[in-house]
Formats: C-alpha cells, structure tokens, sequence
C-alpha cells in the first residue's frame, strides 16, 4: 500500500466505541458503541457529557498553539483548573479508550502528577494494520520497545543496532517509538542489509507511520471532530469571518457565519440544503450572508413564514428574529458541512425549539447519519427520540445504526451506569428511562386528575 494509499486508508477511519474510566461520576469504565447516529439521554447531570469530554480534551491538547503538556485542561472545549474536577472520588487517574471501525484502537491512562496536572503513564495499542498489540511507557527498557515493534519491523532492524537506540517519547497526549542513537541513523526505518560491493544496499523502503507511533491514524479523526457545545451564545449583528479548511479547531459555532458565506461563494448547493432544512424544522424560510467588509460578515433571515416569496425585501438580521434560528443554526450547518465519517459531537440540538421543530430536528439527524456522518448526540428531548424511532419505522435507518444509550447515577454513591437500548424494526426498545415518556405520562394524568377533582367538588 502507497503512502496516499495509507493516508486514505486513515481518513475513512471513524471512531467505533469510546470508553471511559475514573472521570467525574464514571468511575468504573463506562463504554458506548458509536455508530452513524449515537444518542445519550438521561437525567441532568447523569454524565451524558462526561462520556465524551475526555475525547475532547485530547482534540484541544492537539489543537493548542504550543505543547500544554499531556493534557491541555483549560481550553475551548473542556475547562478545569485543577487536575482533581476531572477525576473520580478518591481516584488519582483516569483513562480513555478508544477503538476505529477498521480493527485498530489505543488506551491512555493519565496519572495526576504531585506538583500538578497529569502524566501520560502508559498507552496500550492495538494497530490495525497488522494485528499487533502492547504497552508504552515513558521509563520503557530498550528492549520492552523493541517488543512493541510489530514483527516486519523487527525482522528489518540492522544487526548492529544496539538495544539502547529505541525509547518512548510523548507526543502531546500520545506516546511514540523514538530513536536516541546516532549511530543508527534512523535504521530500523529502513529495509536494508549489510552493503557490500557485490551487493549493495537496496533502495530505502520507509515503514507506515503507524509502526512508530500507533496513535497515528486516529489523529486526523481526532481533530476532525466537530463539536457543537450546549452553550452556543447570542446572535450577533455581524460575525467575525473565520478560515473555512478541512477541520474547525475548538467549538464549531464562530464558523457558521463564514462557512454560510463560502457555500454562497462557491457551493450554491450545501447553501440550498441548509434552507431547505431550515424550512423543514419551520424556523425560517429563508437565510442570506452579507459580507461587511474584510473582517465581518452578517447573517440574515427571512421574518414572514412566506420570505421566500418576497426576495430579498423581507430579510431582516438574524438578531431581530427568534432565538431559535441561532441556536439551531450551528447544528444544522455542522452536519451538512461534516464529510462521510467525520464524527459530529451536537450537545442538545432541541435548543430554544419548539416541540414540532425538536421532532422534525430528528429528521435532519437521521439523513445526516445516512450520509455517512457520525452523529453524536446528547439530549434531554423525548419527541427528538420519538423522531428518530418514527425514522427507523419508516425504515428511514436500519435499527443497527442507531445506539440509544441511558445514562443513571447511583442515587446512593453517585456513580454512572451506561445501558444501551436495543431497537426492533418498529423502532421499539422496551421501557423508556423514567425521565421520558413516564414523566410525560405522569404530568399529562396529574393534570387530568386535577380538573376531574375540580368538577367534582
């Protein structure tokens, strides 16, 4: 396989399961399986975001303009000022696991340190393109590296080459396969023999990445996340105007703006789909982008239900409609700009939405996850549930790609308890958590019973 090969090979991979150990109210691991649309309810303050907060510390700590040390704790997607907010009671590590669609995965165990923060201790590995497994840590003997090299890349190392040549290193949150030794020269890279004039040495084959450093191919997925916080702020007049690459570093919302003004400049047709799924939720017509000048760009939408039908004389600035156009806007601009694989973190999408627009949201969530996106979501809206069961009864998405997962607290210890819902072909999954349809249920009969009790008297 060619490098470009390789480096395709990489960016199909998606994140397929994220497990968590020894963070806040997770103390014994907690895993969730991650498939095209992935949704974690339950009760506030149940740990919904405590499943995914770990992977986002990973994302800042690589996304930081400098080396913040193994993990970056106070940055734009995870803030913590003290290594003991993110840890378990009476815990004095925490770890993440995290495992690819392809067959390959690694596990970070992170130690507070006494003076303060975290060390990276060890990282257990799995590399999915040759099967190997094994264990990196920093004080790691030559000999326990050369262990964890896969066996092509043992059978290539120079005869010569001395055991103290290899080490571990970290690499931001990841540990990699280093060499110390001059006297090398990097030979383990390469596939030679001892040359000679009758036979000299070949041409240099270098060795995939991955081979060094296992974390590799999860890199990119990792900094392609794209993570839409629960905490999106206020409209604005006009918007600051953001590079439009490959990824978004830190939250997704400061990018909205300026990608709306891209797709109008050159994609006319992720424009049009942004829209029209803005008509199908029912929170506006239509939405235009501005551009101020160099540095700002302002956002407009229709104010009549029928904007459409009067052009460009019924627009008005996004600040002088409701407030459920800003909020749902990023959710449905992260999800038509996410390519196939990429994983889309969306934290309460039925933000500032009326009932029928959380149910219809569900809609916009199951054709995203069709195209192949990764949809992560965590909410507190039974209709946005019921939506998406109503899709997989309309065989909209196959059951298989939808993992429910409830998330409940020990009322006694306090601890987390993750329990995955499985879904028929009717999108049922038996009981629903008590924080759903039973409360529902629930205020629908009080209310029932108090107006019986009051033509009774």
């Amino acid at each position: 396989m060619s490098e470009t090969d390789q480096a395709k090979a990489r960016a199909r991979q998606s994140i397929c399961r994220i497990a968590v150990a020894g963070y806040k109210s997770i103390a014994e691991e907690q895993s969730i399986e991650v498939v095209p649309l992935t949704v974690l309810a339950g009760a506030n303050s149940s740990g919904k975001s405590s499943m995914l907060q770990p992977l986002l510390l990973l994302k800042q700590t690589m996304e930081a303009s400098y080396d913040p040390g193994p993990l970056l704790l106070d940055g734009p997607h995870v803030r913590f000022n003290k290594a003991e907010q993110l840890l378990s009671p009476g815990a004095s590590d925490f770890s993440v696991r995290l495992q690819t669609d392809v067959g390959g995965g690694i596990t970070n165990h992170y130690a507070k340190k006494f003076e303060g923060g975290f060390e990276l201790r060890t990282m257990d590995f799995l590399r999915a393109s040759d099967g190997s497994s094994g264990t990196l840590q920093r004080d790691s003997s030559s000999e326990t590296v050369r262990g964890a090299l896969p066996v092509p890349l043992k059978r290539l190392l120079s005869p010569d080459f001395e055991p103290e040549g290899l080490d571990v290193g970290r690499k931001r949150c990841f540990l990699a396969i280093r060499a110390i030794s001059n006297k090398s020269q990097f030979a383990f890279l390469l596939a030679q023999t001892r040359g000679t004039p009758e036979a000299p040495l070949p041409p240099v084959v270098p060795l995939p990445l991955d081979a060094l450093e296992p974390a590799a191919p999860l890199l990119p997925v990792i900094t392609g996340l794209i993570h839409v916080p629960g905490l999106r702020g206020n409209p604005a007049r006009s918007y600051p105007r953001a590079e439009i690459g490959e990824s978004f570093d830190g939250a997704f919302e400061p990018y909205v703006a300026s990608l709306i003004q891209h797709w109008a400049d050159t994609d006319e047709d992720k424009l049009a789909r942004l829209i029209q799924c803005l008509r199908h939720v029912g929170i506006a017509r239509y939405l235009k982008s501005q551009r101020i000048d160099d540095t700002r760009v302002e956002l407009q939408v229709a104010r009549l239900p029928a904007g459409e039908m009067f052009g460009s004389t019924d627009l008005v600035n996004i600040v002088d409609v409701g407030f459920g156009i800003s909020q749902a806007l990023p959710v449905l601009t992260a999800l038509i700009a996410a390519k196939r694989g990429q994983l889309v973190y969306i934290e309460q999408p039925e933000l500032h939405l009326h009932p029928l627009a959380q149910s219809r949201m569900a809609d916009i969530l199951v054709g995203a996850a069709r195209r192949g996106v990764r949809v992560v979501v965590e909410t507190h809206s039974d209709l946005l549930l019921r939506g998406i069961q109503t899709s997989v009864a309309k065989c909209q998405i196959a059951p298989a790609a939808v993992s429910l997962n409830w998330f409940t607290r020990d009322m006694k210890t306090g601890l987390t308890t993750v329990t995955k819902a499985e879904l028929d072909e009717d999108g049922a999954f038996g009981e629903w958590p008590a924080d759903f349809d039973q409360v529902a249920l629930g205020a629908e009969r009080a209310y029932l019973d108090a107006v019986e009790a009051r033509r009774c008297k």
